[in-house]
């Protein structure tokens, strides 16, 4: 009644409604246009008028969409270095279910690529047809061909988006069966593989998403430089190698409250030994092969008991499956003060809860970690064996840039991966705040930094869906809308509104709440209809 006589809207009424109430500036001719789309009545859409089924039909269509639609296709510069981008990251991409029943699955794997994301992940081992096998590295679940997978990849990785597809891989294989995967990865990957060196040393500056358009990055445990024969690239764990991150959590001895937090490491450190020249570089020597026992060149069988999953020798790494790590390759990170110097084309690794310990003591220096170099960071296998997730948006906030989650979970978590990657076209890859890419203004400043006011009304809601566990449906509903906001954690809130009495077919709250917010570069804002 604001905009017309209460029965119904002109064209011009119409467009000033549009104008005020929705923030649209169109002209007069598309007000008509849209007002024949979406008016129901055929007499009203002769006369270029709008009925209130009109508008109604108009409010939940896509012009109704909270999101922008002006973002559904790439708008974000493409050209700057890989590590300045958020990616679509999955964790054990291959599992369909949870990570103890360790159930592979191809269409897990073409699910994920169909759903954007740009990183994934693959366990190897050593196959009984001489030829690698990828499965869960905990638990002997079903397990999938690496030839299988490499040709899914090849036809999917690039139907969703253009843009490179990381694949990390987790060797744990002989050196005969890596030689074996490096001629598959060759064979179906062809041309898409990123082979020679990107002139990452040279430069230290990471390659830019743009000049990486329809190539697969493959991540793996590389071999020194001018290195001619396999050798050991593994990570000492009370006294084992291991190839896998997941073996390293941090022993928690308090709270973990900002200042007062304490963290006991396991130690560990990269292995390299030359049994003819000992020489040690930054905490990490190298061996060639050369003099290492001929039983100890192969890793023994995978033990089907996961209370005796430890390996007994050390993983070799062929130079051939070495070789494919040209652009980014694993490290192990372990160091609190964070001293030892950063390679652009490391990609280091974090479980949430050693990520998590980091930043409430030293938040600052992670973003700036993160503005030369990539960081993943991943479930932490004690509390996520179930393939539940942890909330992606702290480690956003200091900038890491592969969060990989379990997309097979749907939950709140998996969520806000989808709000925040359904932004520059669903490509895969966001481009960082510059806060976080130029260190403006770092954490934990935030909470000195003035905060923009977000006003959100809840108006109504129509049609509303029976409840998943209503066992009637003709049920009384209550319902009511829970809206968060997940950012940085100074910008972390939540609010709800009274419950609609006995209105499940059209509620309407007419309810207003004003949030502050610090950061709004990574802010999401969820709307739950409960």
């Amino acid at each position: 009644s604001r905009y017309g006589n209460g029965l119904f809207l002109t064209a011009q009424n119409f467009r000033h409604f549009l104008f005020i109430e929705q923030k649209f500036e169109v002209c007069l001719a598309n007000c008509v246009k849209v007002i024949r789309e979406y008016e129901p009545d055929v007499s009203f859409r002769k006369e270029a008028r709008l009925s209130v089924l009109g508008l109604t039909a108009f409010l939940y269509s896509r012009y109704g969409d909270v999101f922008d639609h002006t973002k559904t296709s790439v708008y974000q510069d493409m050209t700057q270095p890989l590590c300045n981008y958020f990616v679509a990251s999955s964790h054990n991409t291959y599992l369909s279910t949870s990570q103890k029943e360790g159930v592979s699955s191809l269409g897990s794997f073409y699910r994920v690529l169909m759903k954007g994301s740009r990183y994934v992940e693959i366990d190897i081992y050593d196959g009984p047809k001489k030829s690698p096998i990828v499965r869960s590295y905990k638990f002997n679940g079903d397990a999938l061909e690496l030839t299988s997978l490499a040709k899914m990849i090849a036809n999917t990785a690039f139907v969703a988006s253009e843009y490179p597809l990381i694949v990390r891989i987790e060797n744990h294989c002989s050196v005969q069966q890596q030689r074996k995967a490096a001629e598959i990865f060759h064979y179906y990957l062809k041309d898409s593989l990123v082979e020679k060196e990107a002139d990452v040393r040279a430069t230290n500056t990471l390659p830019s998403p743009d000049k990486l358009k329809r190539k697969v990055i493959l991540v793996i445990k590389r071999l020194p430089l001018h290195c001619s024969a396999p050798a050991v690239v593994g990570t000492f764990v009370d006294g084992y190698v291991s190839e896998d991150d997941d073996t390293f959590e941090p022993i928690f001895t308090s709270k973990l409250e900002p200042g007062s937090s304490k963290l006991a490491l396991r130690r560990r450190s990269t292995l390299s030994l030359d049994f003819k020249r000992p020489v040690m570089r930054n905490d990490s020597w190298t061996m060639s092969l050369s003099g290492w026992p001929e039983s100890s060149r192969s890793r023994p069988q995978t033990p089907t008991s996961t209370s005796a999953c430890k390996p007994s020798a050390p993983i070799l790494t062929a130079l051939e499956l070495s070789q494919l790590a040209s652009v980014l390759w694993l490290r192990t990170f372990s160091d609190l003060q964070m001293e030892e110097p950063s390679v652009s084309g490391h990609m280091w690794s974090f479980n949430n809860q050693f990520f998590s310990a980091l930043e409430s003591r030293k938040p600052g220096m992670l973003a700036r970690h993160h503005q030369s170099t990539i960081s993943r960071v991943f479930p932490t296998f004690s509390a996520h064996s179930d393939s539940s997730n942890f909330f992606p948006t702290e480690a956003w906030s200091c900038g890491a840039q592969c969060v990989a989650l379990n997309w097979q979970t749907i939950c709140t978590e998996m969520d806000l991966v989808t709000g925040m990657f359904n932004d520059n076209g669903g490509c895969g890859y966001v481009l960082k705040p510059r806060t976080l890419t130029h260190g403006i203004s770092m954490p934990p400043n935030w909470w000195g930094v003035k905060p923009i006011e977000f006003t959100v009304t809840i108006i109504s809601g129509s049609n509303l869906p029976d409840p998943f566990l209503c066992d009637f449906p003709t049920e009384v509903l209550d319902p009511f809308v829970m809206v968060s906001v997940h950012g940085a954690n100074c910008d972390n809130t939540s609010w709800k509104t009274r419950p609609c009495r006995n209105s499940r077919e059209s509620p309407k709250w007419g309810e207003s709440r004003t949030f502050k917010i610090r950061f709004p570069g990574i802010a999401m804002i969820r709307f739950h209809v409960m």
